[in-house]
């Protein structure tokens, strides 16, 4: 079925070429283009010949369209297109139809793209692709100059899978938990604690040999921490309190926070003993991101007066005379 209010397949191609860019309504002007197979082939006609404005909107196009005729077409526009542009709405739209044959030639591209914008594209269509393995082989062998930046886009493709690739995700996490130690940085500033296995996965790498992806770690679960994903609860505390302190997850200082996990706040009160001062400053910081400090607050004051190094007892009295949001009292 074609797009509302159009008249033929030429009538949509020519509306595509001549109204607003269609990559700025993403999704939203995708609607009967999907599966319109009858779009293909003067799609692909422009896609090939086209002035780069027109290639561009072909290719976006075609990835609504999700037909794997398009393939072969985009691939090669992958490839060769002298256009940013124009490669990277290709990969998109390899990404957006999902075909497994394009994962050679998104690998390569992966490895050989010299536009930053378009290898972040090629990433997330290697995942989206379903290539999850593909996408950390490259990762893994990838020893050019732009290393961590091809590193970083290939996790991040990962991390930011959504429910349906939760395999891509678990990859992410097996990064974190079994990388070099690049692929565990990179990854420990990518993942989203919100997310269980994620959080556990942070929680674990708290204790990770390299003090960069520790602190990186500490970093990431204290920016979670400041957005709100705890509290103190000390209402429902106060209503459960005849039950038991083993009746409920407690917090360092038995209060319960939202959810009843309290690794995440204790184990970063744990890491405040890490050798290396480059880490313990994470974690303060991390500490007083938290939207309610006060579980922490006397183990901050101890930093804040103990602590072998300078700047982490500052960064520690900082804390201390900050209120849950950063902002100084």
């Amino acid at each position: 079925m074609p797009p509302p209010n159009v008249e033929s397949v030429e009538d949509a191609v020519e509306r595509l070429e001549a109204g607003p860019d269609p990559e700025r309504r993403h999704r939203d002007g995708a609607a009967g283009w999907e599966g319109w197979t009858a779009a293909v082939e003067p799609l692909v006609d422009r896609l090939v010949a086209g002035e780069e404005r027109t290639r561009g909107r072909a290719a976006t196009a075609l990835g609504w369209v999700g037909d794997e005729a398009a393939v072969d077409p985009l691939v090669g526009r992958l490839r060769a297109d002298g256009s940013d542009r124009v490669r990277e709405r290709a990969a998109v739209a390899l990404g957006e139809i999902g075909d497994a044959d394009a994962a050679d030639a998104l690998a390569a591209a992966l490895e050989t793209e010299p536009n930053a914008s378009v290898r972040r594209a090629v990433a997330g269509a290697l995942v989206a692709c379903g290539e999850v393995e593909t996408a950390a082989e490259v990762v893994e062998r990838h020893d050019g100059p732009d290393r961590e930046a091809t590193v970083r886009q290939v996790v991040r493709a990962m991390a930011d899978g959504d429910r349906e690739r939760a395999r891509a995700r678990a990859a992410a996490v097996e990064f974190l938990l079994t990388g070099a130690p690049l692929h565990r940085r990179v990854a420990a500033e990518c993942l989203d604690p919100g997310d269980d296995d994620a959080r556990s996965a942070l929680v674990a790498a708290l204790d990770d040999a390299d003090p960069e992806v520790r602190a990186a770690t500490a970093t990431t679960l204290g920016e979670w921490l400041r957005g709100g994903n705890t509290d103190d609860g000390s209402t429902l505390w106060r209503l459960l309190a005849h039950v038991g302190r083993r009746a409920v997850g407690l917090d360092v200082d038995g209060t319960p926070d939202a959810t009843g996990d309290s690794r995440v706040r204790s184990a970063l009160v744990d890491a405040l003993d890490d050798d290396d001062p480059r880490v313990r400053r994470a974690v303060v910081e991390a500490l007083a991101a938290a939207t309610d400090r006060r579980a922490v607050e006397r183990r901050l004051r101890d930093v804040a007066g103990s602590d072998s190094d300078e700047s982490v007892r500052r960064a520690a009295a900082r804390a201390v005379d900050r209120d849950g949001n950063g902002r100084g009292k």
